[in-house]
């Protein structure tokens, strides 16, 4: 199965190749208020969805996606799987998303490291691709200052998921890459850095 990532898109739009699952791994929308974002997603991310080439699209929320938390409504209803803190099977592979990332700032999708390890407790045992917005610690979570940001309860959680095989997420703009811990590999999906597009979509195959 070949899969495309995506995250942080940030109202850019890029060329995908063909795939059979796309992933969006929050923050598609782009900065600004919510209506105007709302309006973005009519006249520019669903077609966009629509036009994708792929056996399937499965994506999350970001804190940066305003208008997601104003009408929770908004992107299930897009031509894609939308998933908030839950499992789906897609395109045969069991996969939990999660739009949840640590606080800072006065932004939504945000939670403490405590709600955070609750959450992950229910990413149940069966999981094969994890897709989250907030990264876990260690993993693509390194900011300009070299602090790591991420989650240790989500860590420890995919570290421990015995049938996982990816995991992707964003957030963290400066962090873009990959990696492999264990037998899971990683992507920081994240396409910009200061807000401008910087990086196409990564690959990989299940």
């Amino acid at each position: 199965m070949r899969v495309a990532a995506v995250a942080d898109l940030h109202g850019h739009l890029p060329e995908v190749e063909p795939c059979d699952l796309l992933v969006v791994a929050g923050d598609a929308l782009p900065r600004g208020r919510a209506d105007t974002q709302r309006a973005w997603v009519e006249t520019d991310f669903a077609p966009w969805l629509d036009r994708q080439e792929a056996g399937a699209i499965v994506g999350v929320a970001g804190n940066c996606d305003l208008a997601a938390a104003d009408d929770p409504s908004l992107l299930p209803s897009l031509p894609w799987i939308y998933l908030e803190d839950e499992s789906r099977e897609v395109a045969g592979v069991r996969v939990f998303g999660s739009p949840l990332a640590l606080p800072f700032g006065s932004w939504p999708f945000m939670a403490p490291e405590e709600e955070l390890a609750h959450v992950w407790t229910t990413i149940p045992d069966d999981t094969e691709l994890l897709v989250v917005h907030g990264p876990p610690l260690g993993l693509g979570d390194t900011i300009y200052s070299g602090a790591h940001v991420g989650s240790p309860s989500l860590r420890e959680r995919l570290e421990k998921l015995p049938r996982l095989r990816a995991a992707i997420w964003g957030h963290i703009h400066e962090a873009h890459g990959r990696g492999r811990v264990g037998g899971v590999e990683w992507i920081n999906a994240a396409i910009v850095e200061d807000w401008r597009i910087e990086h196409g979509p990564e690959y990989l195959d299940l």
